[in-house]
């Protein structure tokens, strides 16, 4: 997945070039949240897991790729290095919580499926991706603004 993800972060700056910073990062999240709760929960074969890994690979590499721009475009250049100190504080917490968040999720099943922590993962994905939609009309309200 990380030859992938790194075609994934080039791609994705070329597409926040076409349409926005922080629209691309909203539909890169998004996406990379679908992939989840499409690809990932039907992924029943090797072929099919390894259809999800390019897909996600390609989507999700995008975050990082675009978090500093897209913190840059809402705070502008002065600002950049708190902010991006604050974002990066912020990253943490999922990242510290969601290994026992996933862990209780299997257990709370009661089966051997990991479908409850692909969804909280799928689901994640997009709500981020519909907070961060909040920023950018924010931002601008037009909806087709190059953000």
């Amino acid at each position: 997945m990380c030859g992938v993800n790194a075609v994934g972060r080039i791609l994705a700056g070329l597409l926040a070039d076409r349409i926005g910073r922080i629209n691309a990062q909203v539909l890169l999240i998004f996406v990379s949240g679908v992939t989840c709760l499409v690809l990932w929960t039907s992924a029943k074969s090797f072929g099919m897991l390894l259809f999800f890994t390019l897909a996600f690979g390609l989507t999700g590499g995008g975050y990082w790729a675009l978090v500093a721009p897209a913190v840059a475009e809402i705070v502008g250049l002065t600002a950049l290095p708190g902010a991006l100190s604050i974002v990066f504080l912020v990253n943490v917490i999922p990242l510290i919580f969601a290994g026992p968040i996933a862990d209780a999720i299997y257990d709370g099943e009661g089966s051997t499926s990991y479908l409850g922590s692909i969804l909280f993962t799928g689901c994640a994905l997009c709500g981020g991706a519909l907070l961060l939609l909040g920023t950018k009309f924010a931002k601008n309200p037009k909806i087709w603004a190059k953000v």
